[in-house]
């Protein structure tokens, strides 16, 4: 049996109900984070004395301040929170459709918030543990740049590629390599940390390590499922986009009517990008949900969990919302 054969069967079963709770995770997200970027924003240009800043302007003080860097922190640590939860909230979905549960609307996401806590806790664990891991790579290529790439302005360095900035390029891409290497190890590691955290009730603080311990033996799996799932997203989402911007251009190119007209057309394509996507989005977060919660299932100690011939597998993909 292929390794993803299990996901996509899942996810045939249950993909209605998964994508109407993303989409209203989505709206939920939105609903929270514009007003808290909004807030932010205000709050940063306050303490920067200008009551207006140029687009270049705002970029350099977001990234140059003490107060920038706490906006971005804060408005990341909300995206990466909400984004845990909604994965928690869809595992939730795909939970109901192997025991046959009909939990209702609601029910994802009241499992979700009450989950908050630790979900949360072992999320920025999660998020720590990599910028420990990532931050000597960043420390080491800035270095790099500085001693060799500060001599001249740096379009000096891309029209001419003089010997350091040739070393520069070698010691990026042999850092890049590490890196990616570091990471989808401990990818493989911390995979199933969060659905042990919702799921198994294991403590924030031990769900790294006991996540480890479940997915020895078994993490070239994992990865192999994670790198299909990540060329299966980047393949549709590159293709869809690429296939509605050929499309546009052509007929705009090829247009003869009213520049009225023209203008209807092109706020059209601009529409069908924003929803390719969202539906983009919403494909990968639902199928990430399938390929997490299957594969903790599969390794989990908890009975209730596991599959066992009593258990019903819900045969409708829409039900669970009577």
């Amino acid at each position: 049996m292929s390794s993803t054969e299990p996901v996509l069967r899942c996810f045939r079963r249950c993909w209605r109900r998964l994508v109407i709770v993303d989409l209203a995770w989505i709206l939920l997200g939105l609903l929270i984070l514009s007003p808290l970027a909004g807030l932010i924003f205000r709050a940063v240009l306050s303490l920067s004395g200008e009551s207006v800043l140029a687009d270049e302007e705002i970029a350099f003080f977001f990234l140059t301040s003490p107060a920038g860097w706490l906006g971005i922190l804060i408005i990341g640590a909300a995206f990466i929170g909400l984004a845990a939860l909604n994965q928690v909230a869809l595992m939730h979905v795909v939970r109901d459709n192997f025991t046959g549960e009909t939990t209702g609307f609601t029910g994802p996401f009241r499992f979700a918030l009450a989950q908050a806590a630790p979900v949360l806790l072992v999320t920025g664990h999660l998020v720590a543990r990599v910028m420990l891991v990532v931050l000597p790579f960043l420390l080491a290529a800035a270095v790099t740049y500085w001693i060799l790439l500060t001599e001249y302005d740096i379009n000096f360095y891309l029209q001419n590629r003089p010997m350091d900035f040739r070393i520069a390029i070698g010691v990026a891409v042999v850092l890049g390599a590490v890196l990616a290497v570091l990471m989808l190890r401990l990818a493989s590691c911390w995979f199933l940390a969060l659905p042990l955290v919702a799921f198994e009730q294991v403590k924030p603080r031990n769900a790294l390590r006991e996540s480890s311990e479940r997915t020895r033996g078994l993490r070239t799996q994992i990865l192999r499922r994670v790198v299909i799932w990540v060329a299966a997203f980047l393949g549709v989402s590159s293709l869809t986009t690429a296939l509605l911007i050929r499309i546009g251009q052509a007929v705009i190119m090829d247009w003869g009517g009213s520049m009225a007209a023209l203008t209807a057309i092109a706020g059209l394509i601009l529409v069908l990008l924003a929803a390719n996507a969202l539906a983009v989005n919403v494909l990968g977060n639902t199928t990430f949900s399938v390929l997490l919660y299957t594969s903790f299932r599969a390794n989990a100690r908890n009975p209730s969990v596991r599959d066992s011939a009593q258990q019903k597998i819900h045969p409708d993909s829409g039900a669970g919302f009577n």
